[in-house]
């Protein structure tokens, strides 16, 4: 065991100051690397939510133009459904007309067919009394 002199407490106050010294030197140098971590960091923060924020952006125009895009469809596709829909029933409206036409023609027909029977009828009567 060392001797307790006062050049012995001298000596350990010394290393001692010396050691806070050093630790003073190590606590200020990692202080300033977490400044500068923290500054990194940051920026970096910065950065992303930047970019985070342009991504949005970007993707709400697309949204948008899509939804304009959905829009115009939806418009064509009741245009459309529209117009089909009117020719439908324009077409509609012919075919009946011709299904009319139809039965007009066979009465007609029938009522032709009857007149020549009856005529050819009334030949064979005359052709038999001459």
């Amino acid at each position: 065991m060392q001797e307790v002199t006062l050049e012995n407490i001298f000596n350990i106050l010394l290393q001692l100051k010396e050691d806070t010294n050093n630790l003073k030197e190590v606590t200020s140098s990692l202080k300033q690397e977490l400044i500068n971590f923290k500054s990194e960091t940051n920026h970096r923060l910065g950065t992303f939510k930047q970019e985070l924020t342009n991504f949005k952006s970007e993707i709400n125009h697309r949204l948008d133009n899509l939804d304009n895009e959905l829009v115009c469809l939806q418009n064509s596709f009741t245009k459309m459904e529209y117009e089909h829909s009117k020719k439908l029933d324009l077409l509609l409206d012919y075919a009946n007309a011709n299904i009319e036409k139809h039965e007009q023609y066979d009465k007609s027909f029938s009522q032709i067919d009857t007149k020549i029977l009856n005529h050819d009828i009334q030949i064979e009567i005359l052709e038999e009394h001459i």
